[in-house]
């Protein structure tokens, strides 16, 4: 059978005649990016200048609609009695309807022209209406769009709407916008107000006009269509939908819901799914569960690949688990592959038995997000989690033992040894010599980066620790109040900034090749001296080359020259931010530490540990001022203690 009525073209103007186009819940929010508002801009402005044919016409994609008639159903979505105008089901090409909205609203706004105006000035045109099935707020937030209420948006959708609004703003106005290279090249006035006039004649314009218009494909399907299987078919061979946007399709169908509790129960569903991709989409919570490399577009997929593996993991004996982890990991790079898992879930169910089977999945999504939700709240499972999803370790193991021992009384210092003994597993492959970790900069890799990660969240778990102690000891305060957000490692900034394992003591000694790099060394280092170091240097020969006088003011200072073995073991390595590590170069010692003060207390993220070493607190009796092959030691036999909960025994040394 087929769906589509008379497939024709629309341009905008036709639509600007105040009807209402309906987004369901089973579609996307609006998402465009600013890159795509700034193309269509450009490419309205480009035709509008270009020289055209009678009739021409510039092509915007599909807009697949289905007209609402059931005068209830309009009532519901316009909250108009007996409302006179069409409602559409838009099943695709929102995204685009909504962005000519924007540029709309934003050229009446920037002409001083109201809804009054534009109907007695443009023969009684008025715009069209925007809603969401389950945005209450968005079609008064779209209706009252302007420049002076355009920050107010309340959610991610409204958000993006926002951020289109402020792109079409900056793309239009000032002397070098590419709105006004556009005028330079076509030989038009470079003004703001030439381009938003030329853009507005050019939405208004009706078909078959000389100057060209814009123009929809516009399919409206027939009044019994399946807008959900209309919705997955057109979208095949275009930009991919996720399986998470297919699985609200199939989750959110009306037809899944029957009897008086219909709406409700499909608007609860899209609520809390809403819900879920918010909690997802802070970065906080989403890095203690993925690693920077390891993001993908749509948040939410995670939660259904996580519980399609724990659906066919849940009884699989230990010696099997890998083999099938893997043969799922396969499964799961198929495209579709969980949208096909819960479409045969729904094959040929109807009725309260398809409405069960939707209610019973959807519990088990929400129960597989609720034990992250219990994770991300406790600092102490926050920071192992996140640890282990910086190494890449699948969480299907540590969810599946968490939920097993749920009911279990002593479940929670259960799941933290757990969690402790994957932790370790991490650290096998680390090696002992002389009675020290024994890695090197050129060979260490990953372990390297792991061990030093692996301090600083081990650091933040001991002051957790030590905080409920102390609450517990002096103040009679349960555990369970006391999940402080302070206690956790910052996954969200170590995700969002690029780090290097970097030399304490310097590397490199001769990087610095021009006369002006070594004359700022010598000023920068000399500032950063005591004072009886600065009389020393003060007494250094004049005539010295300033290669020798560097040398000299390194030996005053009290830094060593240590052999490159030295330099380069693991005693002398530490996590510092790309940025804060370019800034000093090889500086002294001192100056190292000034800088990384500096950059502490204007808000730049440098982890404990390093700000422990630069600042020498992890012995005592040692001079502040330089860094040396005793301090090395130190540090390695410092991270030995803090880690031998995780490390191997130094029974295993080389």
């Amino acid at each position: 059978m087929n769906e589509i009525i008379n497939p024709r073209t629309v341009s905008v103007a036709e639509l600007i005649h105040g009807d209402y186009f309906y987004i369901p819940a089973y579609q996307r929010g609006y998402r465009w990016t600013k890159k795509q508002v700034d193309d269509m801009v450009h490419d309205l402005l480009c035709f509008k200048f270009d020289e055209k044919k009678e009739e021409d016409f510039y092509c915007l994609q599909p807009i697949i609609a289905k007209e609402l008639t059931d005068p209830e159903e309009k009532e519901r979505i316009t909250g108009i009695k007996d409302c006179d105008k069409k409602v559409w089901e838009i099943v695709d090409g929102q995204q685009r309807l909504t962005t000519i909205f924007i540029l709309y609203k934003y050229l009446m706004d920037y002409q001083n022209i109201d809804a009054e105006e534009l109907y007695q000035s443009e023969n009684g045109k008025v715009l069209y209406h925007l809603c969401y099935a389950t945005r209450d707020n968005f079609q008064t937030y779209m209706d009252t769009l302007s420049k002076d209420t355009v920050s107010e948006y309340e959610d991610i959708d409204t958000f993006h709407v926002a951020q289109a609004y402020n792109s079409i703003d900056k793309y239009i106005k000032g002397i070098d916008s590419p709105a006004m290279l556009i005028c330079e090249r076509y030989g038009k006035s470079k003004s703001v107000r030439t381009v938003c006039q030329e853009l507005f004649s050019l939405l208004n314009s009706e078909k078959h006009v000389k100057d060209g218009s814009v123009q929809f494909l516009w399919y409206e399907l027939v009044s019994n269509a399946d807008s959900i299987k209309e919705f997955q078919r057109i979208n095949t061979g275009k930009i991919k939908l996720t399986d998470a946007e297919l699985i609200k399709a199939l989750f959110l169908m009306k037809s899944n819901f029957s009897g008086e509790n219909q709406a409700i129960k499909q608007v609860e569903i899209a609520s809390e799914w809403e819900q879920i991709e918010n909690s997802l989409n802070k970065n906080n919570f989403w890095y203690f569960l993925r690693a920077k490399s390891m993001d993908i577009s749509n948040r939410i997929d995670y939660i259904f690949s996580l519980a399609y593996k724990v659906e066919k993991l849940k009884d699989i004996p230990e010696d099997q688990f890998d083999a099938v982890l893997t043969e799922t990991e396969t499964d799961l790079k198929e495209d579709g592959a969980i949208f096909r898992y819960y479409q045969n879930k729904f094959e040929g169910k109807s009725g309260d038995e398809l409405q069960q089977v939707i209610l019973d999945e959807w519990t088990i999504i929400k129960e597989t997000f609720r034990i992250l939700e219990d994770w991300y709240i406790v600092p102490e499972l926050y920071n192992y989690i996140g640890f282990l999803s910086q190494c890449k370790y699948d969480l299907v193991r540590p969810f599946l033992s968490h939920r097993n021992n749920l009911k279990s009384t002593d479940s929670k210092k259960e799941f933290v040894d757990y969690l402790k003994g994957l932790v370790k597993e991490q650290f096998q492959t680390v090696k002992y010599e002389n009675g020290l970790i024994d890695i090197s900069y050129k060979n260490g890799g990953d372990i390297t980066r792991k061990l030093l990660l692996f301090l600083n969240i081990n650091l933040a778990n001991e002051k957790y620790q030590n905080y409920v102690q102390t609450m517990q000891k002096d103040f009679d305060v349960k555990e369970n109040s006391l999940q402080n957000d302070i206690y956790k490692f910052p996954f969200d900034l170590y995700a969002n900034m690029n780090w290097d394992i970097e030399h304490v003591d310097s590397f490199s000694t001769n990087q610095l090749k021009q006369t002006d790099e070594k004359k700022k060394w010598i000023e920068t280092a000399i500032a950063d001296l005591s004072p009886d170091q600065k009389s020393k240097v003060d007494e250094l020969d004049e005539d010295l080359t300033l290669d020798a006088k560097i040398k000299q003011i390194k030996s005053i200072s009290g830094e060593e020259e240590l052999d490159v073995d030295v330099k380069n073991s693991f005693g002398n390595l530490t996590l510092l931010d790309s940025s804060t590590n370019r800034s000093y170069g090889n500086s002294l010692f001192v100056t190292k530490r000034r800088i990384i003060n500096e950059r502490v207390q204007s808000g730049v993220f440098v982890p404990d540990s390093t700000q422990y070493i630069f600042n020498k607190m992890l012995q005592e009796n040692t001079m502040r001022t330089n860094w040396t092959r005793n301090d090395i030691e130190a540090y390695n036999h410092y991270v030995m203690k803090q880690l031998a909960e995780f490390l191997p025994s130094l029974e295993t040394e080389a």
